[in-house]
């Protein structure tokens, strides 16, 4: 690790906490809800640990104290002078789930926009066309009809559905709010999109540390811990296993690793270096995610407008017409 201080941390910490103000989404482990609280607790755990004698590095590794994610990209930035790896760390993956998370909600506006116009229109139709209706079986002397029995039904327990139904939407809102680990992966592409962000997180990382003179193994455990992929970084541990041996790029445990850099890592380079090779690696995984983004994106409104929009209308349009065209047939008969 290079000439790296107590005080070197702080800084980058600083620099964390100005992206986490600044509106920036901070991965710092899954369940951590405040970042600045959370810089604070690692800034008194590295403390304490240097002012018992620990140097800065031992501070870092062995400290169970800090989180997985934020341990290896901190690492990552020390060792290669390069305090960008660690801010990217912490922060790629967390802005491209942010990313999809944000269309998500902003593909909801027009369904939730028609709910709000059909639970008005619903109310409506239970508060005055229902007693029409049922007036009329009256003076036929007949008994209602499926749907009118149903929308009977429904105008008894309005006192109950019309306050809970925008209760349900306003939890449904702070839930989704909340649950900011994960995002919904049926959006389409999503997981492919996450999967070349981390693929050009990891490239472009062991790019930096082997460009730093780091030992390719060691340098590969830090890239792929600054993933959090449990699977990349055992693939990587391979490497760390087999250091003094050829590792073939057909080796079955290295089958999860991304293509480009398994290719970089296994294969003859010729004339280009290693660190290059990452590179372009690197910069190829990040256009992939950004056409994925253009996809989705474009996707996801006409999905969600369509299909939930539609069926919204359905609902209505089918608790407005059904009863009115059973009456009818009741009528006829």
């Amino acid at each position: 690790m290079t000439n790296a201080t107590f005080q070197t941390v702080q800084a980058i910490n600083r620099e964390i906490a100005s992206l986490a103000d600044a509106g920036v989404p901070i991965c710092l482990g899954p369940k951590v809800t405040s970042t600045k609280r959370k810089l604070e607790r690692i800034n008194e755990s590295l403390e304490l640990r240097t002012s018992l004698g620990q140097d800065i590095e031992a501070a870092i590794t062995n400290n169970p104290d800090l989180p997985s994610i934020y341990q290896h990209a901190l690492r990552a930035g020390l060792e290669s002078n390069a305090p960008e790896l660690t801010l990217s760390g912490v922060t790629r993956e967390s802005a491209a789930r942010d990313e999809l998370r944000s269309a998500a909600a902003r593909a909801m506006v027009q369904p939730l926009i028609v709910l709000a116009l059909a639970y008005c229109g619903f109310i409506l139709l239970c508060a005055l066309f229902v007693p029409e209706l049922t007036n009329i079986y009256e003076q036929l002397r007949q008994e209602p009809s499926v749907p009118v029995r149903i929308l009977e039904a429904c105008r008894a327990t309005m006192k109950i559905w019309i306050p809970l139904v925008p209760i349900l939407v306003l939890l449904a809102f702070v839930l989704w709010r909340r649950r900011t680990d994960e995002p919904p992966k049926w959006i389409p592409g999503a997981r492919r999109y996450l999967k070349s962000v981390k693929h050009a997180l990891f490239a472009e990382e062991l790019a930096r540390l082997v460009g730093a003179k780091m030992p390719l193994a060691e340098a590969a455990q830090l890239a792929s811990g600054t993933t959090g992929d449990a699977a990349l970084m055992e693939a990587c541990n391979v490497l760390t296993s087999d250091e003094d041996q050829n590792v073939h790029a057909d080796d079955p445990r290295l089958a999860v690793l991304p293509p480009l850099v398994r290719w970089a890592l296994t294969g003859n380079l010729g004339d280009e270096t290693l660190p290059g090779v990452l590179s372009f690696a690197a910069q190829t995984y990040r256009q992939s995610a950004e056409r994925m983004a253009v996809v989705w994106q474009t996707a996801l409104p006409i999905l969600l407008g369509g299909f939930l929009s539609g069926a919204i209308v359905m609902m209505y349009g089918l608790s407005l017409f059904w009863p009115y065209v059973q009456m009818m047939r009741d009528l006829a008969s």
